[in-house]
């Protein structure tokens, strides 16, 4: 009985708009499709706010199955691209563990259409799609697991793609992934690479089409200066600040939660890189409390993902801190879910926005 409720209670809730019908959406206060396991959905929120918390909440995009990561706003703010997975686990759920047959999708804010951009290929991974410039350019990473490599392709504004993919030119000893771009001569991306016989990850910077080796920025280090091998250290997700001046990553290495493994957010200048600065310094030294995923909202502030596996399921919650480490807020969001990957932009009208990744944690998947 149980069961056959919830199966109804799916069946009406994608019959409806506010679920991401092909109709539009309407606002969504309470995320009312309470039996969908993975949503996208936008909101407001008032980041200088000593309490700020998501208002007008509007779904965009569900599934009953399939996570949807890394979205990202075009450049009209009409559109929000991300990551789909096809593949399922044992329960059902297509999520980003199973990273083969990924795929490239973009949806209109309202709701009203989506569009596949970048297609599934033979088992690959395709995912990481960030937009730089005004004229609907992006990067994303593509491959199969272990030779990935970073892509640039364009869209119209309707989505379709019309130029790409072509592959980035980086060296050939780099496995990159994480991918960023806001200009031609700025890109920045997460790379393992071989140093003098040794497996090391780092940060690196470079132009989309480069003249010579990209600048290593990190270069593998755990919080005290010492590089690390490729197993002491893992560093990811590095976003370069709109004014082009720093970049924000996370790292997970031994010293970065003082004694322990956790995953803390780094900031670097690009001019310095030897001043970077453990802006998740305040997590201590605990390895289960994690801050990741950092998205600039502007020059000076951040916003980003705090895991917590101390408690059951584990905690996703969203924060925001100023570049420094200081002004550590959280973001409130209606409870019930994880959230991940979250986006901040400015709407046409100046409001500021996000959209953010969300799971329900009791619903089930059905594919």
């Amino acid at each position: 009985m149980i069961m056959e409720k919830l199966l109804f209670m799916l069946l009406v809730c994608l019959a409806i708009t506010s679920c991401g019908g092909s109709s539009g959406n309407t606002p969504c206060t309470t995320l009312d499709c309470k039996t969908l396991k993975y949503s996208l959905f936008m909101a407001d929120v008032n980041f200088s706010q000593a309490n700020p918390a998501a208002t007008n909440i509007q779904l965009i995009a569900s599934s009953s199955f399939q996570d949807m990561t890394h979205p990202r706003i075009s450049p009209d703010k009409l559109w929000v691209a991300y990551t789909t997975y096809n593949d399922t686990n044992g329960e059902g759920c297509a999520t980003v563990d199973q990273r083969a047959n990924t795929e490239i999708k973009a949806t209109r804010l309202d709701g009203s259409q989506t569009k596949t951009i970048i297609s599934k290929t033979n088992s690959e991974l395709t995912t990481n799609n960030y937009w730089y410039g005004i004229n609907n350019e992006f990067t994303f990473l593509a491959g199969a697991p272990g030779v990935t490599k970073i892509y640039r392709a364009q869209t119209d504004s309707a989505m379709n793609l019309i130029s790409g993919p072509t592959e980035v030119t980086i060296p050939a000893t780099i496995l990159p992934f994480d991918p960023h771009a806001i200009s031609d001569t700025q890109l920045v991306y997460g790379g393992q690479y071989d140093s003098s016989g040794s497996d090391v990850k780092s940060i690196f910077l470079q132009t989309l089409n480069p003249s010579g080796m990209p600048t290593g920025l990190s270069l593998g280090r755990d919080s005290v200066g010492t590089i690390l091998l490729a197993t002491d250290v893992m560093e990811n997700d590095p976003k370069i600040s709109p004014d082009g001046n720093n970049i924000a990553f996370m790292r997970q290495a031994p010293n970065s939660g003082v004694n322990g493994f956790g995953f803390r957010i780094f900031v670097v200048p690009i001019a310095n890189p030897l001043s970077e600065a453990n802006i998740s310094a305040s997590l201590g030294s605990t390895i289960a409390n994690n801050d990741a995923l950092p998205e600039w909202v502007d020059n000076t502030t951040l916003v980003f993902s705090n895991i917590d596996s101390t408690v059951t399921f584990n905690t996703r919650t969203i924060w925001t801190m100023k570049s420094d480490g200081t002004g550590r807020k959280q973001i409130s969001l209606p409870t019930g879910y994880r959230y991940s990957d979250i986006i901040p932009f400015l709407s046409g009208s100046g409001n500021q926005k996000i959209i953010v990744s969300a799971e329900k944690i009791d619903a089930i998947c059905a594919p």
